[in-house]
């Protein structure tokens, strides 16, 4: 028994390497004729404003992985760096945080936020 068809005539084969074999070979201009052209990617305004708004949100999360290290620096918090600059683990490996969306997670309780300013409002009661 030959458990493979070719979609187009029917015929048995043995192994599935063979079916395509056999199609490529004998039905070449059927195959062209199933497999059509991608249409052309639409241009317009509306596109044009995803772009841009996607270039600007990747510069603003860019921004925020500086300048979200820099606070930390300054409030004199010690952190580690992983990901250059993408997640940060602050206050003895309790808080993880992602400086280019500005969330934070405390692994000791569920508690999380948004932004720099709650997570040092965050460590700041935590220290308490």
């Amino acid at each position: 028994m030959k458990p493979f068809k070719c979609s187009f005539c029917g015929r048995s084969f043995g192994s599935e390497r063979a079916v395509a074999d056999h199609a490529r070979d004998n039905h070449a201009g059927r195959l062209a004729a199933i497999r059509k052209p991608r249409p052309a990617p639409v241009e317009n305004e509306i596109t044009e404003m995803w772009r841009e708004l996607h270039a600007e949100r990747a510069a603003k999360r860019a921004e925020n992985r500086d300048g979200g290290a820099q606070v930390l620096q300054q409030a004199g918090h010690a952190f580690v760096s992983n990901n250059n600059g993408a997640h940060l683990i602050v206050a003895g490996g309790s808080v993880d945080f992602w400086p280019g969306t500005g969330l934070w997670m405390d692994r000791r309780t569920p508690e999380r936020g948004r932004g720099v300013n709650s997570l040092l409002r965050h460590l700041g009661k935590a220290s308490s």
